[in-house]
């Protein structure tokens, strides 16, 4: 597993593809997901994986704000809910940005953001 940036610099040392997604905010000039992120070794935030995880899980957001068009196909995916109740929309299985376009793919659909800011915020300690 390496750092694979994924063409935006919020999202150095951090593998999407074993990250879960938790939920959606979706406002006129904002998209926020929340995401429980694996961190990689190298990530400023990362910690030992705790007993019996793979990965070393921090919950944030990944927001798109100010962009000049959103759309959402989505995949018709039900959630899954966990043991503790928590539920969860898949992972993201691919996100490329090519300039002004960032796409994301998952079970939850494709969500094609084009222009604005990403920025991607880790919750608690």
């Amino acid at each position: 597993m390496t750092d694979k940036g994924y063409g935006i610099p919020a999202l150095r040392d951090v593998y999407l593809e074993g990250s879960w997604v938790l939920g959606f905010t979706i406002r006129p000039d904002s998209f926020t997901m929340r995401v429980e992120f694996v961190l990689l070794p190298t990530h400023p935030a990362y910690r030992k994986p705790q007993h019996g995880e793979m990965y070393s899980y921090r919950r944030g957001d990944l927001s798109f704000e100010h962009f000049a068009t959103f759309e959402w196909k989505p995949a018709g995916f039900r959630p899954a809910t966990d043991a503790k109740g928590e539920v969860d929309y898949g992972s993201i299985d691919l996100l490329q940005a090519d300039h002004e376009v960032v796409q994301i793919e998952g079970d939850f659909g494709v969500i094609r953001v084009m222009g604005g800011s990403v920025a991607m915020n880790l919750l608690g300690p």
